[in-house]
């Protein structure tokens, strides 16, 4: 299953089977790399995500880790703008920018995936 996968079952004891038996564990490993690329250490970024909720509850857990992967950019780059338009704070990193590049590709490729299934 590769290293991803040791991570999970790492980071992510209980809820692992699931979440690598889950038919969204590609696009999450997919999802994972391209945050990866965005300098993010992929333990670290499990740990934290999987320290906001619970994952017993959901019915597709990688689907929820990619929504969190996802979304977490999107809280910060928020943030980094109205920090940006305060008199005298220094310019937001692009590390938000670019994992939100990266979902929204992410996004084209589902939906285009999709398609030629049917």
């Amino acid at each position: 299953m590769g290293r991803y996968a040791d991570v999970v079952r790492q980071v992510l004891p209980s809820d692992a089977d699931r979440v690598l038996n889950d038919a969204t564990w590609p696009a999450l490993t997919t999802t994972i790399a391209k945050a990866e690329t965005a300098d993010h250490n992929p333990r670290r970024l499990l740990t934290k995500l999987s320290a906001e909720r619970e994952l017993e509850t959901a019915k597709s857990p990688a689907q929820v880790l990619i929504w969190r992967v996802t979304a977490q950019p999107n809280k910060r780059q928020a943030a980094a703008a109205v920090r940006s338009t305060s008199p005298g704070t220094a310019r937001a990193s692009t590390t938000s920018a670019t994992i939100s590049n990266v979902a929204s590709s992410q996004a084209v490729q589902e939906e285009r995936h999709r398609r030629r299934g049917r």
